[in-house]
């Protein structure tokens, strides 16, 4: 039986696209099958990262007819692989998109649950994996600014008849109502993912959540969306012997509780000592001030560089496509 092909996508970069499709992965492995992340985002490939390898094979070769499928393959462990991309431009040029459909049909017949992470935003790389795939998870954050491009995104797998499972609502807090926002793209809601610091702290150290902290609440939240898209009667192996093991529904909360326990009050005011020190080494208030403001400067040029790397650099084949579809 042929697997599943699940194409996790973003109508804009930066929302957890990629941590939501590794860290799916991972949590499907744990629940008995095997599983392979495909990263299809062929302009800004980043899985890889995620996974902390260095693979010498990508599925640019493949694609560039250098190397097989098989060889590309890197197995992290029994049951859970990654096809990883080349991130350099001779890569990005040499790879040929259209054998993209041959490469996912071979992993189709070798995995029960492909999931392929596509690029940010309605590029090329994006548009050919989401016609590849059986269904489309949507994966947005609960800005207005990504709701509405991740609308975008869910209208174009419409047209493409491939079936929307439902969509992720990452970065969440106490604040954010993932059911308002699953009712106003008019998808089901597969789960919330909250924002907390073990995500960033995971991806830091090139291991998903759901392997580094399975008892932090994302890991658990992962846990539950995988829950929800397998059915136990399928299951055919056992959980890998790691820290990735099927985490406790309440053992999220748990640890929660105990990091803020454990954390310092932020609003306390330090011992004198402590603030005189701090003030006599970082320049005082004045120079504390500066580094906000090159702070803030930093992280509105990154902002505008993430940008800039969403444009379509097949801008010809692209829009060709899109006249196909929308046509």
């Amino acid at each position: 039986m042929s697997g599943d092909v699940v194409t996790v996508t973003s109508g804009k970069g930066g929302v957890g696209k990629t941590t939501t499709a590794v860290n799916l992965a991972v949590a499907l492995r744990q629940r008995g099958h095997s599983v392979v992340v495909l990263d299809a985002d062929l302009g800004m490939p980043n899985v890889e990262g995620f996974f902390d390898l260095d693979t010498d094979l990508s599925v640019h070769d493949v694609l560039a007819g250098e190397v097989d499928v098989d060889e590309a393959v890197h197995e992290l462990a029994e049951g859970l692989a990654v096809l990883a991309g080349d991130r350099s431009l001779d890569g990005f040029a040499d790879a040929d998109p259209a054998e993209l459909e041959a490469v996912v049909e071979a992993l189709a017949d070798r995995y029960r649950y492909v999931v392929v992470d596509t690029g940010g935003g309605l590029t090329y790389e994006g548009l050919l994996p989401l016609e590849l795939g059986d269904e489309a998870i949507l994966v947005t954050s609960p800005d207005p600014a990504a709701m509405g491009d991740t609308t975008k995104s869910k209208q174009l797998a419409e047209r493409l008849d491939v079936p929307v499972w439902g969509v992720v609502v990452t970065h969440a807090t106490d604040e954010t109502d993932a059911d308002a926002v699953a009712s106003d793209l008019g998808v089901d809601l597969m789960g919330s993912v909250p924002q907390e610091a073990a995500v960033s702290e995971s991806t830091a150290t090139g291991i998903p959540v759901a392997a580094y902290a399975p008892e932090s609440r994302a890991a658990v939240a992962y846990d539950a969306i995988a829950a929800g898209m397998t059915d136990d009667a399928e299951v055919t192996l056992e959980p890998l012997d790691s820290k990735a093991r099927k985490p406790d529904a309440s053992a999220g909360e748990d640890a929660e509780d105990e990091r803020e326990r454990e954390s310092p009050d932020a609003d306390a005011d330090p011992p004198i000592e402590e603030a005189e020190t701090a003030q006599a080494t970082d320049g005082g208030p004045e120079a504390a001030a500066d580094r906000d403001d090159d702070s803030e400067t930093a992280d509105a040029e990154t902002e505008d560089s993430a940008d800039e790397t969403e444009s379509d650099e097949k801008s010809g084949g692209f829009f060709s496509r899109l006249t196909g579809i929308f046509g």
